[in-house]
């Protein structure tokens, strides 16, 4: 049922680290000089991490429901 999605789960933790954090820059960049908008930039990478250890724990969590029959 759940055929490599832990390893789909991986790729999808990466793309949504990548993604998040240019899009950040690339709406920012214009204003990345101002400190408020420095300190804006550094909380939504921070925000991008968190959410892409959530998505790779639940890449983890789904391998493990795949190869039940090992534990």
């Amino acid at each position: 049922m759940f055929h490599q999605a832990g390893d789909k789960l991986k790729i999808c933790s990466y793309l949504f680290m990548i993604f998040y954090t240019m899009k950040s820059l690339i709406f920012r960049l214009q204003y990345i000089l101002s400190i408020e908008n420095l300190f804006s930039f550094s909380k939504d990478i921070v925000f991008a991490f968190i959410v892409s250890l959530l998505i790779y724990g639940c890449s983890y969590i789904v391998k493990l429901y795949e190869n039940k029959d090992i534990l």
